[in-house]
C-alpha cells in the first residue's frame, strides 16, 4: 500500500509506506510514515518522527517528536516525545512529558509523566510517576499511579494502578492498574491488566485483562 495522503488505512497487513496518512491503525508490517497522526496497533517497524499517536507499537519505534507513543514494547529512543506510555524496553528520554508503563531503564530527570516504570526510576521533580514497579523515591510528584513496590509519597495527586500499597482516597487519574484498583471517580483507566474497579471510566483502551 503505497499511499501518501490517504486518510484512513485500517488493518493494513503488509508494507505501508505513507508519509502523511492520518490514521494507520492495525498495521502489521512495515510502517514508514513520518507525519502520520494516528498509527495505533502497529506491530512491526514504525519509524516515524513527527507522528501524533503511535499507540500499541510492538517493535521498533524510533520517533523523536511524537506526541503519543503508548504501548511500545521494544526500543523507544525518543527525546522530546510527549506521551510514551507502556514502553517495555529501553526508554532513554530526558525531556519527555509522558513516559507511562516503561518497564526498563528510565533515566529521566525532568519528565512530567513517568507512569508504569518497572525498573529504575530516579527522578526527583517529575510530575507523573505512575506504575513504578521498583524504586520510587519521590516526595513531591503529582502522579504516582501503578506503583508496584515502595511508594513513599504523601502529597501525590494520582496513584493509579498500584499493585501494592495504595493509600489514596482522592486520586484523579488511575491508569495502568495491574491488580486491584479501588477508585470510584477515576477519569482515565487505560491499559489495565487485571481488576480495575471503577464506575465512571471514560477511556479504557488496550485493556489486557478484566476491565
Amino acid at each position: 500500500m503505497r499511499a501518501k495522503r490517504n486518510k484512513d488505512l485500517f488493518g493494513a497487513d503488509c508494507n505501508m509506506r505513507a508519509k502523511r496518512n492520518k490514521d494507520l491503525s492495525g498495521a502489521n508490517c512495515n510502517m514508514r510514515a513520518k507525519r502520520n497522526k494516528d498509527l495505533s496497533g502497529a506491530n512491526c517497524n514504525m519509524r516515524a518522527k513527527r507522528n501524533k499517536d503511535l499507540s500499541g507499537a510492538d517493535c521498533n519505534m524510533r520517533a523523536k517528536r511524537n506526541k503519543d507513543i503508548s504501548g511500545a514494547d521494544c526500543n523507544m529512543r525518543a527525546k522530546r516525545n510527549k506521551d510514551l506510555s507502556g514502553a517495555d524496553c529501553n526508554m532513554r528520554a530526558k525531556r519527555n512529558k509522558d513516559l507511562s508503563g516503561a518497564n526498563c531503564n528510565m533515566r529521566a530527570k525532568r519528565n512530567k509523566d513517568l507512569s508504569g516504570a518497572d525498573c529504575n526510576m530516579r527522578a526527583k521533580r517529575n510530575k507523573d510517576l505512575s506504575g513504578a514497579d521498583c524504586n520510587m523515591r519521590a516526595r513531591r510528584n503529582k502522579d504516582l499511579s501503578g506503583a508496584d513496590c515502595n511508594m513513599r509519597a504523601k502529597r501525590n495527586k494520582d496513584l493509579s494502578g498500584a499493585d501494592c500499597n495504595m493509600r489514596a482516597k482522592r486520586n484523579k487519574d488511575l491508569f495502568i492498574g495491574d491488580c486491584n484498583g479501588r477508585a470510584k471517580k477515576s477519569k482515565d483507566l487505560f491499559v489495565g491488566d487485571y481488576n480495575v474497579g471503577a464506575k465512571k471510566i471514560k477511556d479504557l483502551s488496550a485493556g489486557g485483562c478484566n476491565l
